[in-house]
């Protein structure tokens, strides 16, 4: 999806770059039919260097919005396993961006399935998150993967785990890093769900979902 809006970004903004071209031209005609060489040439010039500049300026906005990393964790893909007497959630953080993503960590809060989650709330029925340890560093088109372990002899964790079992939680995982001396995170709630007739878990990304 970021990148389909990026494609049709770049794609409106040539098409009205090269309309504004055309409109500027045909006034340059009819200066030089009313004025005369001079005048003509002198405003040609003028606006060569301006739309110079403005090509300059749309490219260092483009430049500033998609170079830059950008990572994520693929919706729904998150994998449950559970034993006798715990819950692992394993999730991949990857950066499908064009450059490298800094001081990268994630952390992790889970909700009740009747509970509103929104980018910053925490839970009024589990305890709130722990940062999960990061990467100092993590390429383009490259990952990694963080685990969460609920343990049932943890007081704490029992009816958490209980209910993950069940499917009936929602956890919301938010990603910290950095680039080129700016900051981003990234929000993606998912909600675990049970089908019916089958044992298996499984996630489905439910809101809220934030880039930046």
């Amino acid at each position: 999806m970021r990148k389909f809006f990026n494609s049709l970004w770049r794609k409106a903004t040539g098409f009205a770059y090269v309309i504004v071209i055309a409109i500027l031209l045909i006034l340059v005609g009819l200066i030089w039919q009313r004025s005369g060489y001079t005048y003509a040439t002198t405003l040609l010039t003028l606006i060569v260097a301006g739309t110079a500049a403005i090509a300059a300026a749309l490219s260092l906005k483009w430049a500033y919005n998609t170079v830059r990393p950008f990572l994520s964790s693929p919706g729904g893909s998150t994998s449950v396993n559970i034993t006798q007497d715990t819950v692992i959630l394993t999730f991949e953080i990857q950066n499908t961006g064009s450059m490298p993503g800094s001081d990268v960590y994630s952390e992790i809060d889970f909700f009740n399935q009747d509970e509103e989650v929104t980018e910053d709330n925490i839970s009024t029925k589990y305890l709130p998150s722990t940062r999960q340890s990061g990467k100092l560093l993590v390429f383009p088109n490259n990952s990694y993967y963080e685990k969460y372990i609920l343990n049932l002899n943890d007081k704490g964790d029992k009816e958490l785990w209980e209910n993950i079992t069940i499917g009936k939680v929602k956890f919301r995982i938010r990603i910290m890093y950095s680039g080129f001396g700016r900051k981003f995170i990234t929000i993606q709630t998912e909600q675990v769900v049970k089908l019916k007739g089958e044992e298996t878990l499984q996630t489905v990304p439910v809101p809220p979902q934030k880039w930046e």
